[in-house]
């Protein structure tokens, strides 16, 4: 029954509220393992020819928790491995490849006051991404793959009696990207970018919470032949309670992006969440936003991205549960010379089983379509798992 109510409370506790940075959870397992074995139609679907190939990956996860009268601390931490080998040889490719990462995490929160927070986090990350992923994802003729660390820190205040109701937040946020020399490109990717986030929410009536959010980053490459620039974003809205069973958030906005080169970009911007719980073992939530992200290829410095998604997780019993998950994006990439339309569907699908309280077995499937305007990019990749895990 413990896997049930653990899938049910991140389905209860996955709220629309800004005014916290994560759910510290007394409860957290502080380790969960997995293995799995899976098989990939396309390992390296950015070079010609076969790479079908099958391996296994091994996982583990966890939290630990302290609480005290006016601060509590969260360690988490996670790290993965994964090993496939290819079912036919290809040139100049290896037949084994492996990928793994690790992250580490530090929480606090101090009850400053009755009517301040203040939440601070540091993290440290490292990842030997697979192919398709982070920068690899929209280029071609991938032979070696990348190794991103990735450090991050941030601070949160927050001033309100009901910090769902009337509250006032900041948020500073800082990241630093660097990536392995192994391919001559990903020089051209370390990134530190340091920002400042506010929002003020504002009770209209019981169910009705006015919102104005303001973000205002600078996004610094390393390698001085790329672009810096800064962007600021005003977005304003609602955050609606429908009824017992759903929730909404709505808001509109734009963004400017100002170019050391003077190439700045400016344009409409959204972000929309809505969340339905018919029951405490279901979850449906949709989501759609426009945002201005930094860019994945060396030709442009930023991309204008439309994300929309659909997420549904199901307990259906004490045995059987389920989740879906689709992601499509429509990425726009712009320079003097060069204009590429980028399209990315996911699709991730997963059917679970307890065989005991503290174990479950999963099918998971998932499924990626990726193409451009410019017929640079065209390939699907689909891959299968048996994955088992244990929670303690």
């Amino acid at each position: 029954m413990r896997l049930i109510l653990g899938v049910c409370c991140s389905l209860v506790c996955s709220g629309l509220a800004f005014a916290q940075t994560e759910n510290i959870d007394k409860d957290v397992s502080p380790l969960k393992l997995s293995a799995a074995i899976a098989h990939n139609d396309s390992i390296n679907p950015l070079i010609a020819g076969d790479t079908d190939a099958t391996g296994f990956i091994i996982n583990a996860e966890g939290a630990l928790v302290t609480v005290q009268e006016s601060t509590w601390w969260q360690f988490d931490y996670g790290a993965e491995y994964e090993q496939f080998r290819l079912q036919e040889d290809q040139f100049a490719f290896d037949d084994n490849q492996d990928f793994y990462s690790y992250n580490l995490r530090v929480m606090s929160r101090t009850f400053v006051h009755e009517a301040f927070t203040l939440d601070v986090q540091a993290g440290h990350e490292q990842e030997k991404q697979r192919y398709g992923e982070g920068i690899t994802r929209f280029r071609d003729e991938v032979l070696s793959v990348d190794t991103l660390t990735r450090n991050h820190a941030s601070a949160l205040f927050v001033y309100g009696r009901e910090p769902s109701r009337n509250a006032f937040s900041v948020r500073l946020s800082w990241q630093d990207d660097e990536y392995d020399d192994v391919n001559d490109y990903a020089r051209l990717f370390d990134i530190s970018q340091v920002g400042v986030e506010a929002q003020a929410r504002y009770a209209l009536s019981g169910a009705t919470r006015f919102l104005v959010r303001v973000l205002m980053r600078e996004d610094d490459y390393v390698a001085p032949d790329r672009i810096d620039s800064e962007l600021t974003r005003g977005l304003i809205g609602i955050d609606w309670i429908i009824s017992g069973k759903s929730s909404a958030q709505v808001l509109i906005g734009g963004f400017k992006r100002d170019a050391e080169d003077g190439s700045d970009n400016s344009g409409f911007s959204w972000d929309f969440r809505y969340q339905y719980k018919p029951s405490d073992l279901s979850l449906l939530t949709l989501s759609s936003r426009r945002v201005s992200n930094v860019s994945e290829v060396e030709f442009a410095s930023d991309s204008v991205d439309v994300i929309h998604g659909v997420d549904w997780q199901y307990v259906y019993n004490e045995l059987w549960f389920w989740g879906i998950r689709l992601n499509w994006l429509d990425k726009t990439l712009e320079s003097a010379s060069l204009e590429r339309d980028i399209k990315q569907f996911d699709f991730n699908a997963s059917l679970g089983f307890n065989l005991t309280s503290y174990q479950s077995i999963h099918f998971d499937f998932m499924r990626r379509d990726v193409s451009s305007n410019d017929n640079f990019l065209d390939y699907t990749q689909n891959e299968v798992g048996l994955r088992w895990q244990y929670e303690y």
